[in-house]
């Protein structure tokens, strides 16, 4: 069960937690809301992960966070554009907290990659038997591609590659028809991308439930209507279609949603691609790791909007995982 709390609260719902913090170094200013409003807080691990090839501000924001936490903090190297070696050094981080006996783990799950998320989530999920609690925190955004209008809002563009996340490579049996399954968000480049690399025999094309208790912040719905509609326009010309709406906020019932998803069509081979918020992104996770034959797949873009990708919101979403 998720909640929707004011991110000046946050400290008071974690006060007696004090296991291991993890949050994501990014150009957005959101990566700092949360630590700032945790720094007073006790815990025994404070791990930043950083992309060092993703932008130039990365690293400043890194030292930003490590500063609000008064030095008190470990670096995590990752790397975008090379996945084996992102997943060695959150392996060896994760191995770390077990080693340091901590069994609490609180994520700050805004500004991860997609990929990088999963990749997370993975190796904490085949450490389960270790950690007794793994909540999630999410600062969503105000608006996102500031001041432009909704035809004209974007975050990322292009796309580099279309790859299989590392840890999700799914049971694809040949000869089986694909089914391709996109929860579509603002970047419709990556999501055709995605369909036309795919070429599946059945899309499956997820928007967001267009309502305040289902939507990060009510400001996400017009551009997220356009973007899906853009989408599903290409998409219809390529074969068989369908399209359904799912919970941006709320993992749990985004979960169930997909298993149903799954369980109507069993006579293909599933592919999914994550391109919504990061809690349907979990959500996508929990469900790949609960049933191995579905693959997930990452599509990495050319460049992101640094000057104007996002103004945080004051709210906050936490979950936990288990």
């Amino acid at each position: 069960m998720s909640s929707k709390i004011l991110i000046s609260d946050i400290s008071k719902i974690l006060k007696d937690r004090n296991g291991a913090f993890l949050c994501c170094a990014s150009f957005e200013k959101r990566s700092l809301s949360i630590p700032a409003k945790i720094n007073t807080l006790q815990f025994k691990k404070v791990l930043i992960f950083a992309s060092e090839d993703r932008c130039p501000y990365i690293s400043e924001t890194a030292s930003e966070i490590n500063n609000i936490f008064l030095n008190k903090t470990q670096i995590v190297n990752t790397r975008m554009r090379d996945p084996l070696s992102t997943a060695d050094s959150i392996a060896k981080a994760v191995q770390q907290l077990i080693a340091k006996n901590i069994k609490d783990v609180i994520i700050d799950i805004s500004t991860f990659t997609h990929e990088m998320l999963l990749i997370l989530i993975m190796i904490l999920w085949r450490n389960k038997d270790h950690f007794s609690k793994v909540t999630c925190i999410y600062t969503g955004a105000r608006d996102y591609s500031l001041g432009d209008s909704v035809e004209n809002k974007w975050l990322s563009k292009g796309c580099k590659e279309v790859r299989s996340v590392f840890g999700f490579p799914g049971q694809i049996i040949p000869g089986r028809p694909s089914c391709l399954i996109v929860l579509v968000g603002f970047e419709h480049e990556r999501a055709t991308r995605m369909i036309t690399t795919m070429e599946p025999e059945l899309l499956l094309l997820g928007r967001g439930l267009p309502s305040s208790e289902h939507l990060t912040h009510d400001s996400h719905k017009a551009p997220m209507e356009y973007f899906h509609k853009l989408v599903e326009d290409m998409g219809s010309s390529r074969g068989d279609l369908k399209t359904f709406e799912f919970s941006c906020r709320d993992a749990n019932e985004t979960i169930q949603l997909l298993q149903r998803q799954i369980e109507d069509t069993p006579e293909y081979n599933h592919i999914v691609v994550p391109l919504n918020t990061k809690i349907s992104t979990v959500a996508v996770g929990l469900v790949a790791l609960q049933d191995t034959s579905l693959q997930v797949c990452y599509a990495e873009p050319e460049t992101y909007n640094f000057a104007a990708y996002s103004e945080p919101d004051n709210k906050v979403t936490i979950f936990d995982i288990w």
